[in-house]
């Protein structure tokens, strides 16, 4: 039998956005030691809190209920008697904190980060809690599935965090491939574009579209904050040094690749947003002129039929939308939101981080590249290109630096091979253009960058003329197939 072990050290949960909180088991004045869960069979002696002792060969378990059921022999001392109370009450503690646990995570965790309900929960998000920090040791091999059935509360808590990002950011994609994208496109435009638009038209097309200005800004903020929580939690993990507790040492031999690609998706998000924002100017325009005709209506309330409260209410949503759709709302989310902004800047000074990104950035682009235009492409592979271009932007965002050379080279090979990209709703990106939008200064610091956008012309030009010669190959090779099928078996 294969032995699996594994060394985790514990500590609280994050401030903040965490998907799991509960009261730390140990303060900060006293570290802990590290906890040894291993498959191995514990000495009956001495077994762990909270686990079941087993013998090869015997089924018999260990409980709290089988402890509070021992006879007490007359010869027993006072210390063997101590002991097994002692034992019989660490096992009641572990039970109730892994219920406790089990509860938290029936819910929506981030319903319960904020600064109300955290003051109502004993302040678990208070400033002197940190994101989960796993030192990890596998002494022999072993995989994720033996770990989390291995009633490992810490792996089991750091899968559990890291799971849940990664299915809302998930969520959040189609729901905004679902309801955004298409209409946020087409609002404002008519059926002509030689039709004039009456007075007051265009404020009342935004107020009817109201709704989806107010669930266009709800998905932006809850992607911000699940994409906060998880740069914090890989911010942790790949941190050398905690300066606030025990040094923590990353994962030996251990890919989070697909953690980082479901951060690039939710940053694929936002850049579909933005571009789509940037291309539609009748969205900003039609709010331009709701803004002044709730200023007019300010100053005449009394002329219509709606109260202060309503009014108030109705221009702090406005208000709202004004302060997202002003500017870059790829750079607002990074720069100037509540929940991304702390963690760019904190971000810039773990190195670590930042490899990890520009690795997967590059071993995703190696593997896509080659599939292109041959059989072996996949539907979403065009789609994960926008998502490793979201995180190469991100990168150079956070470093403002140029990249490594190994990433320059496969960024130009992608211009060249996949310049231009197609998303849910049928937009057209261009991924240099994006670029050059998004990292203008990129372009100025990157020479080959630079003689890229000189002779984007001929880029195209070269593109289209590639795409008609596959078109052109993969037609003639089905029309021979059909002269085939048709030969070989002629129709009746």
């Amino acid at each position: 039998e294969t032995r699996r072990s594994l060394r985790a050290v514990q500590s609280p949960l994050t401030k903040g956005y965490v998907a799991l909180q509960e009261t730390p088991l140990r303060t900060q004045k006293s570290p802990p030691a590290p906890l040894l869960l291993s498959r191995t069979p514990p000495s009956p002696d001495h077994p762990p809190p909270g686990r079941t002792s087993r013998r090869r060969g015997s089924s018999r378990r260990t409980s709290s209920s089988s402890l509070q059921g021992i006879p007490s022999s007359p010869m027993a001392s006072p210390e063997l008697e101590e002991q097994q109370e002692k034992l019989r009450r660490a096992v009641d503690g572990w039970r109730c904190r892994s219920l406790e646990l089990l509860k938290d995570l029936r819910g929506d965790a981030y319903a319960s980060c904020s600064p109300s309900a955290g003051a109502g929960a004993g302040n678990c998000c208070g400033a002197g809690f940190r994101p989960i920090g796993v030192r990890v040791e596998p002494l022999e091999h072993s995989d994720l599935p033996s770990l989390v059935d291995s009633d490992n509360v810490d792996v089991a808590k750091f899968v559990m965090v890291l799971s849940y990002d990664c299915v809302e950011i998930a969520r959040l994609r189609r729901h905004a491939a679902r309801h955004l994208y298409r209409q946020l496109l087409l609002f404002g435009h008519r059926a002509s574009p030689q039709e004039v638009l009456l007075e007051g038209e265009p404020q009342k097309a935004f107020g009817q579209s109201l709704s989806l200005f107010m669930e266009l800004y709800e998905t932006v903020s809850r992607m911000a904050a699940v994409l906060g929580n998880l740069l914090q939690q890989l911010d942790y993990v790949y941190s050398r040094q905690d300066k606030n507790g025990p040094p923590y040492r990353s994962f030996k031999n251990v890919s989070l690749r697909s953690v980082l690609e479901s951060f690039g998706e939710g940053l694929a998000v936002l850049l579909v947003l933005d571009e789509i924002l940037r291309r539609n100017t009748h969205i900003k325009s039609y709010l331009s002129l709701f803004r002044r005709m709730l200023s007019k209506v300010k100053l005449e309330l009394d002329t219509f039929d709606i109260s202060v409260k309503d009014l108030d209410s109705l221009d702090q949503v406005v208000g709202r939308l004004e302060k997202l759709l002003d500017g870059n709302l790829y750079h607002c989310m990074l720069h100037e939101g509540p929940y991304l902004n702390d963690m760019f800047q904190k971000l810039k000074c773990n190195k670590r981080v930042i490899d990890a990104f520009s690795l997967c950035v590059y071993d995703g682009l190696m593997e896509i590249l080659p599939r292109l235009d041959t059989w072996k492409e996949f539907p979403l592979h065009r789609m994960k290109i926008l998502q490793h271009v979201a995180v190469f932007l991100f990168i150079i965002l956070a470093c403002a630096e140029t990249p490594e050379k190994k990433l320059r080279k496969v960024i130009i090979d992608m211009l060249q091979v996949v310049p231009v990209i197609y998303v849910d709703c049928g937009i057209r990106f261009t991924v240099l253009d994006l670029i050059k939008n998004q990292c203008p200064q990129l372009v100025s610091s990157w020479p080959t960058l630079r003689e890229a956008v000189k002779d984007y012309n001929v880029l195209m030009k070269n593109y289209l003329t590639q795409l008609s010669e596959t078109h052109s190959r993969y037609g003639i090779t089905y029309f021979c197939a059909c002269i085939y099928v048709l030969t070989v078996y002629p129709c009746k």
